[in-house]
């Protein structure tokens, strides 16, 4: 199913977040981080529900989503 390739690519994008992150932990910090934390909790939150509304078939998942 299209989740997997989406699951790969989720992945791939982890693997070049967490990359560039060691390059840029390099450098001096500009300021405190307080946005990425709150970014990948919200971010694990989503891929949960997603997940949790494919395993169990639910098609109503969508109808909770922002719209944006």
């Amino acid at each position: 199913m299209k989740i997997i390739t989406d699951l790969e690519r989720m992945g791939d994008q982890a693997v070049n977040i967490a990359e560039r992150a060691i390059s840029l932990n390099q450098e001096p910090q500009l300021k405190p981080y307080i946005d990425i934390p709150k970014m990948a909790e919200i971010a694990q939150s989503m891929v949960k529900d997603v997940l949790d509304a494919f395993v169990n078939s639910d098609p109503s998942w969508p109808l909770c989503l922002p719209e944006g």
